[in-house]
């Protein structure tokens, strides 16, 4: 658990560093969101954890 709180933690300091405008920015289809919408459903599946 200690793990998955520093790697959000993580993902959310990165994160809140874009504009909406560059979260959105999609290269060769894939998007940040879409990437964050990915690791997100693994985390979830990997840790047993729930939304």
């Amino acid at each position: 658990m200690q793990r998955f709180k520093s790697v959000k933690s993580l993902g959310d300091k990165t994160v809140n560093q874009l504009s909406e405008r560059k979260i959105h920015w999609a290269h060769n289809i894939e998007s940040v969101a879409v990437i964050v919408k990915h690791l997100s459903g693994n985390m979830i599946s990997q840790g047993g954890m729930t939304s």
